[in-house]
């Protein structure tokens, strides 16, 4: 999981040195030694979609996400939804992919449960890749690792985004958080919070009623977005990105509200879906673990 950051970033090896000025920051390469991995290995991805929403006919949370792991005829069929116990008492329920051992995306229902999902995020920042391998090779503990521990132990929504805030990652990777009627997403570096995104307050490039995020920081603006292939949008198309925002805007400009169904119907429409394995609606406050997987050849 964690080398799949650098390789599925670097398109061309050396990429990076041909980029220049403030966008090369975007554009990092892949120490030399596993170079053959961006050539060898057979998937692209993962890739994601993530949307929280507040429904503002009665105020409850919904959380979206799309999964999007290629090759899609092999990882399709590796998926499942793992109960966690212990003692017999259900401690959460995760989408889980077979001899993947740890979080992807799960719940924890409670009184101030949380449900959370992660998405790749890629290095912002030169020399970013050679230090995610350091910190991997090191021993530190790989991001699923952490995140299944705290959903083994916290109980409360604050608590569990506190421990996902500061608990020491190997790369950098998205943290979509949800509970009841409140929703966070942290942009995770190793050591660090770059970015965080909370809904009902002010968001760059979103309104109060939803907060959004796929796999790059388009909030300080990452042109690596419009070369996404993925949703086979990028490139003069919509990336996944737009064309979800182009529906919710569309959605609230209309009146009407971002109920799961609405959602759901966004993250299956065009450019918006992609090599997508697993997807769920959710809601810690209804106790929704609405979870599918879509029909793509």
């Amino acid at each position: 999981q964690t080398l799949i950051v650098p390789v599925t970033n670097v398109s061309f090896p050396h990429l990076g040195d041909m980029i220049k000025g403030e966008n090369a920051r975007w554009f990092d390469d892949i120490p030399a030694e596993f170079e053959p991995l961006a050539t060898r290995l057979p998937w692209r991805g993962p890739g994601c979609t993530g949307i929280i929403a507040t429904n503002k006919e009665d105020g409850v949370v919904y959380h979206a996400r799309n999964l999007d792991f290629s090759p899609l005829k092999v990882m399709t069929n590796l998926v499942y939804n793992g109960v966690f116990k212990k003692n017999g008492t259900e401690l959460f329920q995760s989408q889980m992919i077979a001899g993947y051992t740890m979080v992807i995306t799960g719940i924890k229902l409670g009184p101030n449960g949380y449900a959370i999902e992660r998405n790749t995020r890629y290095t912002d920042h030169k020399g970013g890749n050679k230090e995610m391998l350091s910190h991997l090779f090191s021993g530190r503990p790989l991001n699923g690792w952490s995140l299944r521990k705290i959903m083994e132990t916290e109980t409360e929504y604050e608590k569990a985004v506190a421990a996902i805030a500061s608990v020491p990652y190997v790369s950098t990777e998205y943290a979509i958080i949800s509970g009841v009627k409140k929703g966070t997403i942290l942009s995770k570096n190793p050591d660090n919070v770059a970015f965080r995104q909370v809904l009902g307050q002010a968001n760059p490039q979103e309104p109060m009623e939803y907060i959004i995020m796929t796999n790059f920081d388009f909030f300080f603006h990452d042109i690596r977005e419009f070369f996404d292939p993925t949703g086979h949008g990028g490139f003069g198309k919509p990336t996944r990105r737009v064309a979800a925002q182009k529906t919710l805007n569309a959605t609230l400009a209309a009146g009407q509200p971002l109920t799961p169904d609405v959602l759901f119907s966004v993250i299956n429409q065009q450019y918006v879906i992609a090599d997508t394995v697993f997807q769920a609606v959710l809601s810690v406050e209804k106790a929704m673990w609405n979870i599918s997987q879509p029909l793509l050849s």
